[in-house]
């Protein structure tokens, strides 16, 4: 899949951090505390006293289900929101302690510096180009240790949102003002995979319904259990 060299640029970092910040200022618990279908299928690949971390854990509701399932895990979570972050340390660290922290997602490798049996994320690749995407895969290769986990859910073109709003590459829309969606087909989890030398456990295509701001939302995803 051909992308521009320069679309990290041409799309706007910063615009795209404080897209986020002003959503969550304005929405807060935008899709409610009920965990994603991802974490619950996730449950089924996870066994054992581990330590994982979530990459783009938000306001942390998976984080806090794994919590509840999985009371011996060692469990962390980074976001890019300062917002999202904040939410979670003011209104629900009362609930469960986790380590959730303001971390820039591309800068993985100068951040967070010990190693996690699994490496956990819901929708995180479709908020990124797929060149980024690509950059991030290398970044969480060198947070898992042989064997480790990398368990993700991604937007697929099966979507009812796909193809609408401002196109701005191949499969990359811009619905949201400032946040660019890219849509996957298999194929280009597969790409990703390859390029990190991982080994794909499943691809599982799955519907969800979620809700924001209480209201139903469908949305037709993949699943990717891979190892390292």
């Amino acid at each position: 899949m051909c992308l521009m060299v320069n679309e990290r640029k041409f799309l706007g970092i910063v615009q795209r951090k404080n897209s986020w910040n002003d959503i969550y200022n304005l929405k807060n618990f935008i899709w409610g505390l009920q965990q994603s279908k991802a974490a619950e299928l996730a449950l089924n690949y996870i066994k054992g006293n581990l330590k994982l971390i979530d990459l783009g854990c938000g306001y942390g509701r998976d984080i806090i289900f794994f919590r509840k399932r999985q009371k011996n895990m060692i469990i962390d979570g980074i976001d890019s929101s300062k917002r999202a972050v904040e939410l979670y340390h003011n209104n629900l660290n009362h609930q469960i302690r986790i380590n959730i922290r303001f971390t820039d997602i591309l800068k993985l490798d100068k951040t967070i510096k010990e190693d996690y049996d699994i490496v956990f994320s819901n929708y995180l690749f479709n908020l990124f180009t797929y060149v980024e995407c690509r950059f991030i895969f290398q970044k969480i290769k060198k947070l898992l240790p042989y064997d480790g986990l990398l368990i993700s859910s991604f937007v697929s073109i099966k979507d009812r949102h796909y193809g609408k709003g401002k196109k701005l590459n191949e499969n990359l829309y811009e619905i949201f003002k400032g946040i660019p969606c890219l849509f996957f087909e298999k194929k280009m989890i597969e790409e990703l995979v390859s390029e990190v030398d991982f080994k794909i456990i499943d691809i599982l295509h799955y519907s969800e319904t979620e809700f924001v701001l209480g209201k139903p939302n469908q949305v037709e995803a993949y699943l990717l259990v891979a190892k390292k």
